[in-house]
């Protein structure tokens, strides 16, 4: 499940919706400092690894997910 607020602008939540997954990491080298969170484990390879985004792979059931990206935002911003 991907939640968005209100502040996202329409033009953005058109550019997520229906993202298949070899279209993810282009799109992050498009941006800079970016972090992934995802539940895919797909993603969960050395070669994806790179200076432009964060990628997570949070190895949790569907329900604990916002908890561990929680903890971890609250981490980055100290």
């Amino acid at each position: 499940m991907i939640m968005l607020d209100e502040n996202f602008l329409e033009s953005q939540r058109q550019l997520l919706q229906g993202m298949q997954d070899d279209e993810i990491i282009p799109f992050l080298l498009q941006r800079r400092r970016t972090t992934f969170f995802t539940l895919d484990m797909d993603f969960y390879q050395r070669r994806l690894c790179h200076a432009r985004y964060c990628l997570v792979c949070v190895d949790v059931g569907q329900y604990e997910a916002a908890a561990f990206v929680r903890r971890l935002s609250a981490l980055q911003a100290v």
